[in-house]
């Protein structure tokens, strides 16, 4: 209730109107638009992902906002909540395409890990140590480029090119090619060492 001669508040702006005003050069207006809704966009990308992968929601809900700022000026700004989920949902495809091809070409867990401790010679079980430790140590941001070269290793023994681990990965062209050049770095010496290199 308001008090005596109190003007009643102004309702809050529909998502139109924020998105009509962020078109046109409202920031603030983005602003709350996008976090008016972070939770429930959060939730859905959640259950789109396959079980444990929290991280990887948020990530999708961090990229599809990006996407969405990017293409912001051509958006009908009309029905801005069912936009962001089918950002999500694309993207979250490109994930399970992911899981599948790696699976495909590498095997399940279960199966890699029996690779993994059967390996084929004590050197090379010895060589398997040290990579995993290598790959363990690696920031976050080269890590996931770094367990699907040592899973294709354990498979293979050689590096995958670019273009598998794009295809198994998902992730850029442009940061596979770096973070697979810096990992061939760190791998050259011990991989040398047990009469292995080169690698690809």
């Amino acid at each position: 209730m308001h008090p005596p001669n109190s003007p009643p508040s102004p309702p809050e702006p529909s998502d139109e109107d924020l998105a009509r005003s962020f078109q046109q050069g409202n920031k603030e207006a983005g602003d709350i638009l996008f976090a008016r809704h972070r939770e429930e966009f959060r939730s859905y990308a959640r259950k789109c992902c396959p079980e444990g992968r929290d991280k990887d929601a948020d990530d999708l809900v961090q990229d599809a906002f990006l996407i969405a700022l990017s293409k912001f000026s051509s958006f009908r700004p009309d029905n801005f909540r069912g936009w962001i989920f089918g950002i999500i949902h694309n993207l979250t495809r490109t994930i399970h395409r992911a899981d599948a091809s790696k699976e495909k070409i590498l095997g399940t867990q279960d199966q890699r890990e029996v690779i993994y401790e059967c390996g084929d010679s004590y050197e090379f079980t010895e060589l398997l140590k040290v990579l995993r430790q290598t790959v363990a140590s690696l920031d976050e941001r080269h890590r996931e480029v770094g367990k699907y070269m040592l899973d294709y290793f354990i498979k293979f023994h050689e590096v995958p090119s670019v273009n598998q681990i794009v295809e198994g990965t998902g992730i850029s062209h442009g940061t596979v090619q770096r973070d697979r050049e810096y990992i061939r770095e760190i791998w050259k010496k011990p991989c040398q060492k047990g009469g292995f290199w080169p690698i690809g």
